[in-house]
């Protein structure tokens, strides 16, 4: 739905092996322990450019938002705080982050059903140690 027709061509094009060149030259920084550079390179056709640059807008754009997400769960405001766990379960694929998106789509489903209030308060628990250490790995790295 999202990718243009071709874009399926465009994928299979990209080998591993032809991978291994531009991760070697992505900025060491964003070598990160837990991300799927590889995989996340692939999906950008290789252009490790735009990879650096989604990583940047990452540390940007969510670099507060634990603690936004446990102000609105905190509230019970479980519609705003799910379209936040969504976006950046989006932006942790993109970037690679497993760990994060499998723990965003966690608390996602469990805020989409209203789920007891322990229930969520364990999954941000997890969710917000997986955003808050990968942020962290990141700007340390950016500080080496």
């Amino acid at each position: 739905k999202w990718l243009p027709q071709d874009a399926g061509k465009t994928l299979a094009t990209v080998s591993l092996s032809a991978l291994e060149e531009p991760v070697q030259r992505l900025e060491t920084a964003f070598l990160i322990l837990g991300l799927d550079t590889v995989a996340a390179v692939a999906r950008l056709s290789g252009d490790t450019e735009m990879y650096n640059w989604f990583i940047g807008m990452f540390v940007e754009t969510h670099a507060n938002d634990a603690a936004l997400i446990a102000s609105l769960i905190e509230q019970h405001d479980f519609a705003k705080a799910e379209r936040m766990v969504h976006t950046i379960k989006g932006d942790a694929g993109t970037i690679g982050s497993k760990a994060l998106w499998n723990a965003a789509q966690e608390l996602e489903n469990l805020l989409q059903r209203n789920e007891a209030t322990e229930r969520i308060a364990e999954m941000f628990e997890l969710f917000s140690r997986i955003i808050e250490d990968l942020l962290r790995q990141i700007n340390s790295c950016n500080e080496a």
